[in-house]
């Protein structure tokens, strides 16, 4: 059984077959923020999670009484709360590109969440042509990642 978070800690509960559980443990450690990680079970939410988070999903943050669970919310949190390193630019239009760039990966149709999710756990015929399109969706996006 999983007890309340301290009020004056960073708690993150997340579950390791969540991919956006895990973009925000790699955003803490980038930004070196001390917190702990509850590792739950999606499938079995704890109670003390569902209290805290009444839309049932994870990641949830809990930070300073407050509690987070959007991964976009999140990182926004985080990247204010934590100025440094910053996550994104400070020029407004390579921040609206970034921000269009984590769009694509986590919330357009078809983005790189719902493919693996598709690779990870649908059929083989569905995950053989999400892996394919995931493939096609990595080498366009590659030159960002070279400059």
């Amino acid at each position: 059984m999983l007890s309340k978070p301290n009020p004056a800690s960073t708690t993150l509960y997340s579950a390791s077959q969540e991919l956006e559980s895990h973009a925000v443990r790699f955003i803490m450690a980038h930004k070196s923020i001390e917190r702990e990680v509850v590792e739950v079970s999606f499938e079995e939410m704890p109670e003390e999670v569902l209290e805290l988070n009444p839309c049932e999903t994870l990641p949830t943050l809990f930070d300073r009484g407050m509690v987070l669970y959007d991964l976009s919310v999140i990182m926004e949190y985080l990247d204010e709360r934590f100025p440094f390193p910053p996550l994104l630019p400070v020029d407004p239009i390579e921040k609206a590109e970034k921000r269009l760039l984590i769009y694509r990966f986590t919330r357009a149709d078809g983005c790189w969440y719902e493919l693996v999710n598709t690779i990870l756990n649908g059929n083989k015929k569905r995950g053989g042509r999400s892996k394919k399109n995931f493939e096609r969706k990595l080498v366009r996006v590659a030159p960002s990642f070279c400059s």
